[in-house]
């Protein structure tokens, strides 16, 4: 295994997150982070830094700590990462469609939509003009993923308006109840 990279958010970090390995790139990256700052943003992360876990007691008896989270995008950790950290000299401004919804589904994974909201809304609403009818999908995805309900009413709005054929088969194909809610 290659030496990860390492990313440091906070030079002062207690934790190293670990990202990567799987997939079709392999590529891995640790970042150096705050177990203060991921504990007040990420409630999943305030239990595994807790007493009942490893990572909680490794931590309570040694400086830092390393949890592995191999399935998790290096790509995606970063920006939420950097903006938790309040690093926007790190963070991305401009994401695509596909990239937004890969993020959100990791801001869902670890329980943080609303410390990330006012970056995945200004994204969103900085990208609508000129998104496509597949971006618009993955935008309401994205977004009502996160639970962005005025978000996902304007992008909804803007995806109708743009769809020439069913939006169905678009945002909820793998879905029943969404699918069922949309007349279909």
């Amino acid at each position: 295994m290659a030496i990860p990279r390492v990313v440091e958010v906070d030079p002062n970090g207690d934790v190293f997150l670990l990202c990567g390995g799987e997939g079709a790139d392999n590529e891995t990256c640790s970042f150096r982070v705050s177990s203060q700052v991921l504990r007040l943003t990420s409630s999943v992360v305030q239990a595994l830094l807790g007493p009942c876990f490893r990572e909680g007691n490794t931590l309570a008896t040694s400086a830092t700590v390393e949890i592995p989270l191999p399935e998790d995008k290096p790509g995606d950790m970063q920006i939420l990462c950097s903006i938790l950290h309040m690093r926007h000299d790190q963070a991305v401004s401009v994401l695509s469609a596909k990239t937004i919804l890969s993020f959100a589904m990791l801001c869902d994974k670890y329980n943080c939509a609303r410390a990330v909201q006012p970056s995945v809304e200004l994204w969103v609403r900085n990208n609508l003009a000129a998104a496509t009818v597949h971006d618009l999908a993955n935008y309401l995805k994205a977004v009502s993923l996160l639970g962005y309900q005025n978000s996902a009413r304007r992008v909804g709005a803007n995806l109708i308006k743009e769809a020439a054929g069913s939006i169905v088969s678009l945002v909820a194909p793998d879905n029943p109840r969404l699918m069922s809610l949309c007349g279909a």
